[in-house]
């Protein structure tokens, strides 16, 4: 089964959501943050236009 994060820009807008595999390897190299674990949330450190 895949689970899938949420994610948010820096300005807090909602985007597609992305596999929780890739969501934890952008908060590896600190493109993004973890902002709630149940369920996963990140938020991206660059704004998407």
């Amino acid at each position: 089964m895949t689970n899938y994060a949420f994610v948010l820009d820096a300005d807090k807008n909602q985007l597609a959501p992305t596999k929780e595999q890739k969501a934890w390897f952008l908060i590896r190299k600190k493109r993004a943050t973890l902002v709630s674990k149940y369920p996963m949330v990140i938020q991206l450190n660059k704004t998407v236009s």
